[in-house]
């Protein structure tokens, strides 16, 4: 809401004719920091194996917001003493059988594997039943982080809307996290090959008039297409002179060759 007031207050300012419209960084409600973490994408947990008391570790589809699969979350739920013991084999057959007991129950983010290499840094927020604040994990590097959380929620005693949470609903985890630009490497990569290393166009300060030079006579002579072997020559640096004199030496180089091979040959004897 904060960023709605901050965009009306520059809109009436810009209405009025005022400079105060042009807002520094840290007020103006459409700067981003490049660094602040973002919404990526969000997985469903189902929850009913708690309702039943069963512990479970499996893996859930991350799904971004077109709706495509970006990665798998692993997640595990366990039943549990107030003390944080786990509960083995104490199956129900009914989730109403956990009304009046004392339960807690622990939620594991695990780790998460085959997110987009894009991802610097991520982490995981939800909310369970009862909870006033998000749950985060922690923020961890890559695109296959191990987040390593635990938490473990605590009810004294299960009510009939803690059993209902656990048979028909869901965990929403969100992932949050920072992101590289698309596209940011190819285009440093590209413009590191242009300026540097062998045959970059930057190599020797001629090759830019030599070009211009060729496209100037292309339309002096009313010619609309430049020979690509011709750029491709300028470009590595080796110019048309040079070119035919490595021409001239192979032709007569394999010139002669062929003439010594001839004079020093022998012609057959006749049969007699």
């Amino acid at each position: 809401m904060n960023r709605y007031y901050g965009m009306q207050e520059m809109y009436e300012a810009k209405q009025d004719g005022s400079e105060e419209w042009n807002m520094p960084k840290e007020r103006d409600p459409f700067y981003e920091p490049p660094d602040s973490p973002v919404f990526i994408a969000s997985s469903v947990v189902f929850l009913q194996s708690l309702a039943y008391l069963i512990d479970v570790e499996e893996q859930f589809p991350i799904v971004d917001l077109s709706g495509q699969e970006i990665g798998l979350l692993t997640v595990g739920l366990s039943p549990c003493s107030t003390t944080g013991k786990e509960l083995r084999g104490e199956y129900v057959e009914n989730p109403n059988q956990l009304v009046g007991k004392n339960i807690a129950f622990k939620v594991k983010v695990i780790s998460a594997v085959g997110l987009p290499r894009r991802i610097l840094k991520s982490n995981c927020k939800y909310r369970f039943f009862g909870s006033k604040k998000m749950t985060t994990t922690p923020t961890v590097s890559g695109n296959t982080p191990s987040y390593g959380h635990e938490e473990t929620f605590q009810f004294k005693p299960v009510t009939k809307e803690v059993a209902d949470y656990l048979a028909n609903s869901n965990l929403y985890i969100t992932f949050w996290g920072t992101q590289r630009p698309r596209g940011s490497a190819s285009r440093k990569n590209s413009v590191s090959t242009i300026g540097s290393g062998s045959g970059g166009v930057r190599d020797g300060p001629n090759r830019t008039k030599r070009v211009e030079k060729m496209v100037q006579h292309a339309k002096s002579a009313d010619n609309r297409n430049i020979s690509v072997k011709a750029l491709e020559t300028v470009l590595k640096g080796v110019d048309d002179n040079e070119n035919r004199k490595t021409r001239k030496q192979s032709m007569k180089k394999a010139g002669s060759t062929t003439t010594k091979s001839r004079s020093g040959s022998k012609k057959p004897k006749a049969a007699k």
